[in-house]
């Protein structure tokens, strides 16, 4: 039941207020100071989601963070080109990747690669 009642909560988010990627590309040269804001957001939000997620229940961490690896807003922008560019050239046609899909599912895989559980 949270699970669910989790991912609704997600899904409502990213339809009343995602960021696409075409947007995104235009902020990165245009409104960088924002655009680092937002990803920060949306990352703390990532993390607060998976902590209250998995609380007593490690088997099911989606990522784990490590004190050792530090991201700030440049490391997050370049790994999100970096998870585009890669879609788009595995020549997959994936909706996720398409101008006008939304960024932060993308940014979560890139979180969940960094933060990989071992």
């Amino acid at each position: 039941m949270k699970r669910s009642l989790f991912f609704l909560l997600i899904v409502a988010c990213f339809e009343s207020i995602a960021l696409d990627i075409k947007d995104y590309n235009s902020m990165k040269t245009s409104s960088a100071k924002e655009l680092c804001s937002y990803l920060g957001g949306v990352s703390s939000g990532f993390i607060w989601a998976e902590y209250m997620e998995r609380k007593g229940n490690e088997k099911q961490q989606k990522f784990c963070m490590d004190k050792q690896i530090t991201l700030n807003c440049l490391n997050h922008i370049d790994l999100v080109d970096k998870e585009i560019k890669s879609w788009r050239a595995s020549n997959i046609t994936a909706p996720m990747v398409s101008d006008d899909s939304p960024i932060e599912p993308t940014f979560y895989r890139v979180l969940r690669k960094v933060y990989e559980c071992k």
